[in-house]
């Protein structure tokens, strides 16, 4: 997926502060933080997908779906066994974002941060980011299933 087209860079916590750093920190779904910040719905477009061993991975791009600005490139692995049958078909169907998924099918999940990072403009992110930015943050975290510690999913995260 895009790990192989960009360069990662780890930050502190600390050191991040750039206008939409809330986000960064946020450890809630971040569907739905975006959708509050906008004040309109997400929408994702899947660049790839793959679903073997178990595991389906997309990467995705997230946007508005009234301005369609390009406002997250992510990359999510999701472990399938540890959802239900609806939701499996839910995710398979690539049209809604995965936090959006387990909010409306009120699954209850905690989110781990594993890291922040940043990643350098390259021609692969301007392919989806809109603006002339030279620095774009991002996150890696682990979703788990609230009373079990099933993990669900590792997403990478970068804001546009």
């Amino acid at each position: 997926m895009f790990g192989d087209k960009l360069k990662f860079v780890p930050i502190a916590k600390s050191s991040v502060s750039f206008p939409g750093k809330a986000l960064l920190k946020h450890k809630g779904y971040i569907t739905l933080k975006l959708e509050k910040i906008y004040k309109q719905e997400m929408r994702i477009k899947i660049i790839r997908s793959d679903f073997s061993q178990g595991f389906y991975q997309r990467e995705i791009v997230m946007s508005g779906a009234k301005d369609a600005i390009p406002r997250e490139l992510a990359h999510i692995k999701v472990l399938m066994e540890n959802l239900n049958a609806k939701i499996r078909k839910e995710v398979l169907e690539g049209k809604k974002p995965f936090g959006k998924i387990l909010s409306e099918n009120k699954v209850l999940s905690k989110k781990e941060i594993k890291c922040f990072f940043k990643v350098y403009k390259n021609d692969y992110i301007l392919k989806y980011a809109r603006n002339k930015r030279s620095v774009f943050y991002g996150r890696s975290s682990f979703i788990f299933l609230a009373n079990s510690k099933k993990i669900l999913a590792q997403v990478t995260e970068i804001f546009l």
